[in-house]
C-alpha cells in the first residue's frame, strides 16, 4: 500500500539483519547502509506509522525493535 501512496517504506530483512528502503525511482528496495537519520524519512514514529511483522519469531531483531521503539 505504502509503494501505490508513494510513502516511505522501510524493511528489516531478517536474513541480512539489516533495513532496506523502497526506491521509487528504481522500482527495487535499496539497503539503508551508511544512511544518517536526517536521510531516513521514518526517523521517528508517528501516529499514521504501520508497522507489519512476520509469523516468525526471531530474536536477532529485538534490538532493532527495541532501537525503532525508543524513538517514539
Amino acid at each position: 500500500m505504502a509503494q501505490i501512496l508513494g510513502k516511505p517504506l522501510y524493511v528489516f530483512g531478517l536474513d541480512m539483519e539489516q533495513w532496506y528502503w523502497w526506491n521509487p525511482t528504481l522500482q527495487q528496495y535499496q539497503p539503508c547502509e551508511g544512511m544518517t537519520e536526517e536521510q531516513i524519512a521514518l526517523s521517528t514514529l508517528q501516529d499514521n506509522t504501520a508497522i507489519v511483522g512476520t509469523r516468525e519469531e526471531d530474536k536477532a531483531v529485538y534490538p532493532t525493535l527495541d532501537a525503532l521503539f525508543q524513538r517514539l
